[in-house]
């Protein structure tokens, strides 16, 4: 960049907060799903729910009949009529909770992915901060930018500027960002396939299936990447960038470079 200036403040990062977030998320989850089946597997409180359907229904054909719509008022009197809408009510109860069981499944996938990359960003962030060296060299900023806003500022956006840009990218790009700028590995690229493939499924519910199902195939792969690489990158960049990032899980530090530096190296900050 060609300013001379100090890195703001860097954020510490730990596994742990990240790991409580993502549990966080699986309980709520959890919790829902249960209160559903429970809801599903109680007679009473569905017969309560139709109930209330029917009392809905009422409402609306009372204030028909009191317009002067003579069907409404034969409706309103009609038993067997209602007791058809009753045990249909209760089928549609069944059949929307089903349908809900799913929705969660989506939410919840969604949302993990969600955190994941927010991580990845978080991480980027504040790599560049610790190191922003490592911003790319032939940048231009304007000198009546710099000096209206000073070089800190223009720093952290900056900095910014290259943490949007990187998570706009595939996982492949990504993947090979995080390999030549900073210096982190993510299993030497043989985990990018699947956690393309996490993306993938991400992106189908929300933009193209919205009833896309989460397969098991879907969960094995998003637990296998939201847990292995923000361990791999936490991992390596405690190494490498020590001021902003510690070891995750009290992982020893010959450990983390056995496991995923391939030798030895000095830190970068």
């Amino acid at each position: 960049m060609g300013l001379e200036m100090s890195a703001p403040e860097s954020k510490f990062i730990t596994f742990d907060d990240y790991f409580d977030r993502l549990v966080a998320i699986q309980i709520q989850f959890k919790t829902a799903k249960r209160a559903l089946r429970g809801f599903t597997d109680n007679p009473d409180t569905l017969k309560k729910y139709a109930e209330e359907e029917l009392d809905d229904v009422r409402a609306t054909i009372r204030r028909g009949a009191q317009e002067g719509s003579v069907v409404f008022e034969m409706w309103m009197h009609d038993e067997e009529r209602a007791a058809k809408f009753l045990e249909g009510a209760k089928e549609t109860a069944v059949r929307t909770l089903a349908e809900a069981g799913g929705r969660l499944a989506q939410y919840e996938y969604i949302l993990t992915v969600t955190i994941l990359e927010s991580l990845l960003k978080d991480i980027h962030r504040a790599i560049l901060t610790e190191a922003p060296r490592l911003l790319k060299e032939d940048r231009q900023i304007p000198l009546g930018k710099l000096v209206a806003k000073g070089g800190e500022e223009v720093l952290r956006e900056e900095i910014e500027r290259e943490v949007q840009m990187l998570d706009r990218k595939s996982v492949a790009e990504k993947a090979e960002y995080f390999s030549k700028r900073l210096g982190i590995n993510w299993f030497g690229g043989t985990i990018v396939p699947i956690f393309e493939h996490v993306i993938r499924a991400r992106n189908e519910m929300l933009h193209e299936n919205p009833d896309r199902v989460v397969s098991e195939k879907d969960l094995l792969f998003s637990h296998l990447v939201v847990l292995s690489v923000p361990v791999a990158t936490l991992a390596q960049a405690a190494l490498l960038y020590p001021k902003a990032f510690v070891l995750p899980m009290h992982m020893a530090e010959d450990d983390a470079r056995k496991f995923f530096l391939d030798a030895p190296q000095t830190s970068r900050s």
